[in-house]
């Protein structure tokens, strides 16, 4: 067996290993008779309507705590997400005020036991991000203390803060997405690498530093001994 084909075995039982790709799952559609959901506002006042792939949700300044608009399933009382692991949507600030913006993703019961998961994004004025929830994650992507059915998913919430201002965002591309299980997302600035062994520098290290000479210092070529000091 040649090269070229026992590469193409090797990749394919690594194929079948992984298994197929979980497709993700619409959660909200423009045409209502295909939609696996219907929104309402939260709250009095809030107007939400459907047009052009998204839902425009309108704000008035008031006292309302945490107005905003739910979703739930259209049809039986939960959806069951089992087989995903988070919910997301794309999410646009369409006000001249920045937004504090949260997605909660509801399992039934009492609400004073917060059976729920929740993440907020911060919008500039006309800007749009992806608010993501990850299963059993909430507050900045921490585990959460109490444990969550993602196979009963009730409602989802998106709201604000309470302000006297007017405002309104839109909200597109709600789905359930990625494999269950999985974790939430990983920011590169904050991964910490630990070096093999505890080694840094010198005999034992994985790999030879990049190393910068400031003001015609210089350094010898070639490894030194364990614990002799590079001389500049």
């Amino acid at each position: 067996m040649n090269a070229f084909r026992l590469f193409l075995v090797f990749a394919a039982a690594a194929a079948f290993a992984q298994g197929p790709a979980i497709a993700p799952k619409a959660l909200w559609e423009a045409d209502a008779a295909r939609s696996a959901s219907r929104f309402a506002p939260a709250n009095d006042g809030v107007v939400a309507e459907a047009g052009a792939g998204a839902i425009s949700v309108f704000v008035p300044g008031g006292p309302a705590g945490w107005p905003g608009i739910g979703l739930v399933p259209s049809e039986g009382s939960a959806w069951d997400l089992s087989p995903w692991g988070r919910v997301e949507a794309l999410v646009s600030n369409s006000c001249d005020s920045p937004l504090h913006l949260t997605l909660r993703v509801d399992n039934p019961g009492d609400w004073r036991r917060k059976p729920w998961n929740s993440e907020s994004v911060f919008l500039k004025p006309r800007e749009a991000k992806t608010v993501q929830v990850v299963f059993g994650y909430e507050n900045g992507f921490k585990p959460s203390d109490r444990t969550f059915d993602q196979s009963r998913v009730s409602q989802l919430l998106f709201f604000l803060g309470k302000s006297e201002k007017d405002r309104s965002f839109t909200v597109s591309g709600i789905q359930a997405a990625g494999a269950a299980g999985d974790g939430p997302p990983v920011d590169p600035a904050r991964r910490i690498v630990r070096p093999r062994g505890g080694v840094m520098f010198g005999v034992g290290a994985a790999e030879a530093p990049s190393v910068a000479f400031v003001d015609g210092a210089a350094a010898p070529a070639g490894a030194t001994r364990a614990g002799e000091p590079v001389r500049v």
